[in-house]
């Protein structure tokens, strides 16, 4: 891992990919596509504490995912 040394200016940034069933399509023998959400987002803050001497950085991510499986079997008839 290499950090460059710090600013003495506040840098950061965000981010967001989505991902959600909108975007599918359904599977060869379901008739409507199962709900999926994808949500992957963070952010990032870097800035001086002392000016030229001391400086901080802090980052943070999250993912939050929804889906549902959709299984499809047979059943054998009583004969």
């Amino acid at each position: 891992m290499v950090s460059k040394s710090g600013t003495n200016e506040l840098h950061g940034s965000v981010y967001e990919y989505l991902r959600n069933s909108f975007f599918d399509a359904p599977q060869f023998n379901a008739p409507t596509v199962a709900p999926f959400r994808l949500n992957n987002f963070g952010g990032s803050l870097g800035g001086p504490i002392i000016r030229s001497k001391l400086f901080f950085f802090t980052n943070h991510e999250a993912v939050r995912q929804m889906f549902y499986k959709q299984n499809t079997g047979y059943v054998p008839t009583d004969a």
